[in-house]
């Protein structure tokens, strides 16, 4: 197996949360840089079952939360290679260890 590790320009489509009447508001998008990882993981997703994720995504933690305005959540979308993918699981590092680094990984 290649594992194949490039820097890519990668989309953010920014969930913005529900409108008064409870349909959500239209998302943004948020252009940045990322280290792009290809290659299959088992990760576990928010209900604690394991699932398969083909692409990781490593973005500077700082950066990418100064541009969304906030944290980034299991709500927001990537756009990675023109294709949009949920994000199945997203980790950070111990507080103390640098650099700091979210690995988003994709379904």
């Amino acid at each position: 197996m290649i594992n194949s590790i490039s820097i890519h320009p990668v989309i953010i489509v920014k969930w913005n949360g529900n409108d008064e009447w409870g349909e959500p508001r239209p998302p943004t998008n948020v252009g940045l840089r990322g280290y792009i990882e290809w290659r299959t993981v088992t990760v576990r997703d928010l209900k604690g079952e394991d699932v398969g994720s083909s692409v990781n995504v490593r973005m500077p933690i700082r950066r990418t939360d100064i541009a969304l305005g906030r944290t980034l959540g299991h709500n927001d979308r990537l756009v990675v290679d023109g294709m949009e993918r949920a994000i199945i699981a997203i980790a950070e590092p111990a507080a103390l260890r640098l650099p700091r680094i979210y690995h988003v990984f994709l379904a």
